[in-house]
């Protein structure tokens, strides 16, 4: 850090820190396919790429939500809902 500005010592904070938001979205990301392969087998692709695009907020909610899903069909009636 010797040498560094402050303003690059806040960009470098700054980076650190979107990194690891990224990487915590990821993770649940993945925990929630998980989860959803083990309950009801492999996915759709269709539904893996609209479950990788979902905004942070929407992944919590599913996550909540795949604990009363019943069948396959549940996912994807959720999917649809949350694209309206």
């Amino acid at each position: 850090m010797v040498g560094m500005t402050l303003q690059q010592t806040r960009i470098d904070q700054e980076a650190k820190a979107e990194g690891r938001e990224e990487g915590r979205e990821a993770g649940e990301r993945s925990l929630v396919r998980l989860l959803l392969t083990q309950k009801f087998g492999e996915l759709p692709s269709d539904s893996l790429d609209r479950i990788n695009r979902l905004q942070p907020a929407q992944l919590e909610a599913l996550a909540i939500a795949l604990l009363e899903f019943e069948v396959i069909d549940h996912v994807v009636n959720w999917l649809d809902d949350a694209a309206d």
